[in-house]
């Protein structure tokens, strides 16, 4: 059995028995009733049903200084006050009730949920019976009632009070109560500390539970995951030849190796190339995204140069960027040789210029930096496209995302680029870094370790 059922099954013995001890000393609850003092009306309508439902009569005072008023010409067998109220609060309520000596007697309970161990000690210090935190059980609530209303029965017939000084975070308190109402309080706190933790003992055991099957369910993805890869790469593959197959061909129709073409023939298997062209970035794209997300790619490092390779790459770029009549300029830094994978870093670089290029207007300028970045070489591609939001931002490192700019020049994208471009970086201990602004334009760079 759980240690929250077992606290529970004891509260209803408790009470049981309880039961059993006010017959003894012939007190009927449906002859006592009872002064709430709360000043919430949700609260008070609770806590009014609660005792009624257990054949208590209820009396319900929004604050203390009503019931004060209240207790001059009436008095209830106990009161049950809240501490955090208007114009006066339940310590200076039990205060002033227990200073008239024909309501010292009154039991008092105090409601909170205040958890401070000064609250304790104000308690005492008022001359409280009976301390519970808010939220209660009810048949917590009314084990404790029942022992008030036993322990008043004790203590009848009775002065012991003494006067003892408590010093408490450099702060001086004098309390004047009957050790067994002194005993009574204190056994109270120890009773809902007991409380908190069964609930926080149960609340563990869920949260631990809920933990496995989290655990499971992660197990679980991480097989789909891998199934998801799996077919990727399948797919992906068993695609990429007959593409190959189709392309070459359709290039040999081009050239007229096949001979000649009709006009409308040579739109038609311009179309073919392009299409075959785009779904191939498409299939290697996917190969890449399997390999990765599988943990399967290897870099192949070399010590070279990055200025050289960049360099290489944008005498591919300038033709490309020149039918939308776009100027690239570059400023390359001296900075010395690095460990990279030259394969993929043309790929990290293709991706971004691009990119570039793709969503640049016509008569535009993109510039390409190569610089020393502290302890890292920082490769830098700016143009002056549309800029991206920053919702674009925060989702472009995703896969198949496609973002709200639109190419210039009604390019394709497969959506996958920037996340293999991410992820290969991230292969090499490096960073990839945007600033961009709507209608700002947009600058990728990526920064390498020098070593």
């Amino acid at each position: 059995m759980k240690i929250v059922e077992v606290s529970k099954s004891l509260d209803r013995q408790s009470v049981k028995g309880k039961k059993t001890m006010l017959s003894m000393y012939k007190i009927k609850q449906n002859d006592i009733e009872i002064l709430v003092v709360e000043d919430s009306p949700t609260q008070a309508l609770q806590l009014q049903q609660l005792l009624e439902k257990n054949k208590f009569r209820v009396r319900v005072t929004r604050n203390g200084l009503e019931a004060l008023s209240y207790v001059k010409d009436n008095l209830p067998g106990l009161i049950i006050s809240d501490i955090i109220m208007p114009e006066m609060d339940g310590f200076e309520f039990c205060r002033q009730a227990k200073s008239v000596d024909h309501l010292k007697n009154i039991p008092i309970m105090l409601l909170t949920t205040l958890s401070d161990p000064e609250d304790v000690i104000k308690a005492l210090e008022c001359g409280a019976d009976n301390f519970v935190t808010k939220p209660y059980r009810e048949e917590s609530l009314i084990s404790n009632i029942q022992n008030i209303l036993i322990s008043k029965e004790l203590r009848k017939g009775r002065k012991s009070e003494i006067g003892i000084e408590i010093f408490f975070r450099g702060n001086k308190h004098f309390i004047t109560s009957d050790r067994m109402q002194i005993i009574d309080l204190l056994f109270s706190t120890y009773e809902n500390a007991i409380q908190k933790n069964s609930e926080l003992d149960g609340l563990n055991r869920q949260l631990m539970t809920m933990q496995r099957q989290l655990e499971q369910r992660n197990i679980e993805l991480e097989k789909l995951n891998e199934q998801k890869n799996y077919f990727l790469g399948i797919a992906a593959h068993d695609l990429r030849n007959p593409l190959a197959s189709i392309m070459g061909l359709s290039e040999l129709l081009i050239c007229k190796h096949l001979g000649p073409l009709t006009k409308d023939q040579v739109k038609y298997v311009n179309s073919i190339n392009t299409v075959c062209h785009n779904m191939l970035a498409l299939v290697n794209d996917l190969l890449d995204v399997s390999v990765i997300e599988s943990g399967r790619l290897e870099l192949r490092f070399k010590r070279g140069s990055l200025k050289k390779l960049i360099k290489e790459q944008l005498k591919l770029y300038d033709l490309i960027a020149k039918k939308k009549n776009i100027s690239i300029h570059t400023k390359f830094s001296k900075i010395p040789d690095i460990r990279f994978d030259p394969d993929r870093l043309v790929q990290i670089f293709d991706n971004i210029m691009s990119n570039a290029i793709k969503f640049s207007p016509q008569g535009s300028n993109i510039y390409v930096t190569l610089n020393q970045n502290g302890k890292m070489s920082k490769v830098s591609v700016r143009d002056e496209g549309p800029g991206m939001s920053e919702e674009d931002q925060s989702r472009m490192f995703g896969n198949f995302q496609r973002l709200s700019a639109q190419p210039t020049g009604g390019e394709k994208s497969t959506g996958l680029g920037l996340a293999i471009v991410k992820k290969i970086i991230d292969a090499h201990k490096g960073t990839i870094e945007v600033d961009s602004k709507l209608g700002s334009g947009s600058t990728f760079s990526f920064l390498l370790k020098m070593e």
